[in-house]
């Protein structure tokens, strides 16, 4: 019986010299643009990192520098997340710029290879890197969520914070004289208790400690001590609080966006929890449609910069080149930062997800159907 082998193709010396030249740059690209966020936070946050260094000499520069790392270390991935896209196009910008003015793809072109044939590899690292910009956003950035929300006054473990009134799924709206994150312990707890809208009682404790269930979804119930439930003005023992606002909820909710460090399955377990108000609903749903829209986004900003990259028709230097390459990849980048903000009761988060797409999806094509190959 003759025996069916399948074996997948092989790599090209091109191919192969491509991806390694954009994997280089893909390095490059990912030190400029990360180091440049932080830097540029770091000095707007110094100050506040100096506060943090209590002692004298190289003892205040080591707590310095351990609360700088503490504080960025974590967040580096979050960047990661928010400007994958931009390197990404960056890494080709790189990669081919130094190519064109080293006269390559002249030699490329006498082979009788097509410059679109040079795009493949590039496109097809493109999707491996959305591909780890999706991991990092569905599985790392979830689990490192708490970190995140932390404030640089937090970087240190110290993490107690008045809690305002907050709204969980179930008609209750609760605060707390302090939250003590780092013990899961509320100080006199107050609760309100609501039906259709309306006054139902009361709950209060002078402690409350958090008891989960089901850590992975934050499942679980506060611990009364000394609780008391009040209803038409009689009081009753009560010793458990249920609540979908587990510490690490309450936390999260001190990040400026901390609907951005859920996953996808969080965001929709929070669209059915029913307590957002309109426009926290709206926003959640853009969110979550931007999940679906971003790698789509990636490649477009990455089809833009390719045919202006490798065109025979940009005689001059590198530098113009590739000025002339991210003028649509930025602006396409700042559409879609513009489509996340514009989050109102009329505007559709489905539209402000597709709408870049739309828009350039057609700049894309003419630029890709205009290169001479």
């Amino acid at each position: 019986m003759a025996r069916i082998e399948l074996s997948l193709p092989r790599l090209r010396i091109l191919d192969r010299y491509l991806i390694r030249e954009f994997l280089i740059g893909y390095g490059i690209a990912v030190g400029v643009v990360l180091g440049l966020r932080v830097t540029l936070d770091l000095f707007a946050q110094f100050d506040e990192f100096v506060e943090q260094g209590e002692g004298t000499g190289s003892e205040t520069v080591s707590r310095v520098l351990m609360s700088i790392l503490s504080y960025y270390g974590p967040r580096l991935f979050e960047y990661f997340r928010d400007f994958s896209g931009m390197i990404i196009m960056a890494a080709a910008a790189f990669s081919l710029v130094r190519m064109k003015r080293d006269n390559e793809f002249v030699a490329i072109l006498a082979s009788g290879v097509s410059l679109k044939r040079v795009m493949a590899p590039i496109l097809a690292m493109g999707l491996v890197f959305n591909g780890l910009m999706i991991a990092d956003q569905e599985l790392l950035l979830p689990r490192i969520a708490d970190r995140l929300a932390l404030e640089i006054d937090d970087v240190n473990g110290i993490r107690s914070m008045p809690l305002p009134l907050l709204n969980d799924g179930d008609d209750y709206v609760f605060t707390a004289e302090l939250f003590e994150a780092e013990y899961q312990r509320l100080v006199n707890l107050y609760v309100i208790m609501r039906l259709d809208g309306d006054y139902a009682g009361e709950i209060l404790a002078p402690q409350a400690v958090w008891v989960s269930q089901d850590e992975e979804n934050d499942e679980g119930y506060w611990s009364l001590h000394e609780g008391v439930q009040i209803i038409e003005g009689k009081s009753h023992e009560l010793t458990r609080f249920p609540t979908t606002l587990s510490p690490r909820r309450l936390l999260l909710q001190r990040h400026s966006n901390f609907k951005s460090l859920l996953d996808s399955r969080q965001l929709r377990q929070l669209l059915n929890e029913g307590d957002l108000r309109q426009s926290d609903y709206q926003v959640t749903l853009n969110e979550l449609y931007f999940r679906f829209t971003d790698p789509i986004i990636n490649m477009l900003m990455l089809l833009l910069a390719l045919p202006l990259l490798v065109s025979r028709d940009l005689r001059g230097q590198g530098r113009s080149s590739l000025l002339l390459a991210l003028a649509g990849p930025v602006s396409c980048f700042v559409f879609t930062f513009a489509c996340k903000l514009m989050v109102v009761e009329w505007w559709d988060p489905m539209l402000a997800a597709w709408l870049p797409i739309i828009v350039f999806s057609p700049l894309a094509l003419l630029a890709l159907d205009n290169l001479k190959t």
